[in-house]
């Protein structure tokens, strides 16, 4: 089978408001393309009167559409999400219950990634060349094979917005269980420091963390996460499954959160050195493998 590669050249930037950096954690030599922010929380002090309820306009600004698709038009008191290059996004949020009195975790997912995917790659299809004769092409093709695949990749992400189906799983949770959920991710959000130039790799894993804290949200964003938010990534991914099979042992769950919370507070503190991980922590990361 010949081997074709698709030619599309990409820049990547970042901007917005960053966070005093606090703290400096594990360093594996590269870094990583993140966006970490804080702003309002809310765009005015307008209160808007529907059916005889009250809402507010959301600031979605550190939002992509896919985001925006799977968590509408609030921001929640925690939002994980997880946007893969090859299948379909998915995440969590920590709502309120329909009583407003408990907490409930929301399991939201891209249902029909495949078909859509499948579907749009036909519709609007790249330009690709067989490998042994990349060398053959002039600048001039190059320009253009880039600016075609740059559009039909435009094309496909705006058309999957409207074809993507959306499925969701509830599951109630203690106010602790949602409490310690909630410090867990602030914590790693406010500590976390970049270290590294970005290595160059733009498919894989683009992971967001994101919190109300008073007045403001804060969000980070970060592609292929390690160390510690990989750790916290994967227990975020292991919720999920345990969501699906309907199997959350909160007490668990609770003394893991605790753990990360320890371990973010201690590089805040400057305890730096070498970190041991518990048993239970590590069994998390053994169920996704």
């Amino acid at each position: 089978m010949k081997k074709v590669i698709f030619i599309i050249f990409l820049s990547v930037s970042v901007s917005g408001m960053v966070f005093s950096q606090l703290a400096e954690m594990g360093d594996t030599g590269d870094g990583r393309r993140f966006l970490k922010r804080v702003e309002n929380n809310l765009l005015n002090n307008a209160k808007i009167i529907s059916n005889g309820k009250i809402s507010r306009m959301y600031n979605l600004q550190s939002k992509t559409d896919t985001e925006k698709l799977l968590f509408g038009k609030i921001n929640a008191m925690v939002e994980f999400f997880i946007e893969p290059s090859f299948e379909g996004a998915y995440g969590f949020r920590i709502v309120k219950d329909s009583l407003n009195a408990g907490y409930m975790i929301e399991h939201r997912y891209i249902s029909n990634w495949d078909t859509v995917s499948s579907e749009l790659n036909k519709e609007f299809p790249g330009i690709g060349v067989e490998a042994d004769k990349v060398s053959s092409l002039t600048q001039e093709d190059f320009r253009k094979m880039a600016a075609h695949n740059r559009e039909m990749s435009d094309m496909r992400q705006k058309e999957s917005l409207s074809r993507y189906k959306i499925d969701d799983q509830f599951l109630s949770v203690s106010n602790l269980f949602a409490g310690k959920l909630y410090e867990t991710v602030t914590v790693a959000i406010k500590n976390f420091v970049m270290k590294g130039a970005p290595a160059g790799i733009l498919d894989g894993n683009t992971v967001t963390f994101r919190c109300v804290v008073g007045d403001e949200v804060w969000t980070l964003t970060i592609h292929e996460p390690d160390n510690e938010l990989l750790r916290l990534t994967d227990l975020c991914n292991q919720l999920i499954e345990d969501i699906k099979a309907h199997n959350v042992n909160e007490p668990n769950y609770i003394a893991l959160f605790e753990d990360m919370i320890a371990l973010f507070d201690q590089y805040a503190t400057g305890e730096k050195g070498i970190v041991l991980i518990p048993e239970r922590f590590l069994v998390s990361r053994k169920k996704m493998e």
